[in-house]
């Protein structure tokens, strides 16, 4: 006999891979402006498959992301109907929006860890390890050079 849990979940993440490509496929047909470069990063979905929170990231600053998030839940109503079309269940999850923060981490510390290295190859100066880490907030094995520019071989975000 299986085990409730382990069935759930293994339910809500084929789920939420589906709710993923779905919703992903019907905002690319939306004509709102502020979707077109909206991309989901991804989807959770509670083991009761009652709520899907779906991650999603937009370049362009607080702005692009708040219009956005706007248009996303005002076209919640169009994206449960097409799910409801697409999936085959009883009850199409509610949608929760939510900005991917660990996206938005990243480019930040690659834009951080370039500029360090924009900075250091400018000016000839020779940067280590500890210093690009302790810069970025980064834990990483890393190197500069002005041929390759940054490379990260290992790292996680503090």
């Amino acid at each position: 006999m299986e085990d409730f849990g382990v069935f759930s979940s293994r339910r809500a993440r084929r789920l939420a891979a589906l709710l993923r490509q779905a919703i992903s496929e019907e905002l690319a047909r939306m004509a709102d402006p502020s979707l077109q470069d909206a991309v989901v990063t991804g989807v959770d979905v509670g083991v009761d498959l009652d709520l899907a929170t779906v991650y999603f990231f937009v370049r362009g600053g607080a702005d692009a992301v708040a219009a956005a998030q706007t248009a996303l839940e005002r076209s919640q109503g169009r994206l449960r109907t097409s799910l409801a079309h697409q999936v085959r269940m009883k009850r199409v999850p509610k949608l929760r929006f939510k900005v991917d923060e660990g996206i938005v981490r990243g480019i930040s510390v690659e834009e951080r860890l370039a500029e360090i290295a924009r900075v250091s190859t400018s000016n000839n100066a020779v940067v280590s390890h500890s210093d690009l880490q302790r810069e970025a907030g980064v834990v990483a094995e890393a190197s500069v050079s002005p041929e390759d520019g940054f490379t990260v071989k290992r790292g996680r975000f503090q």
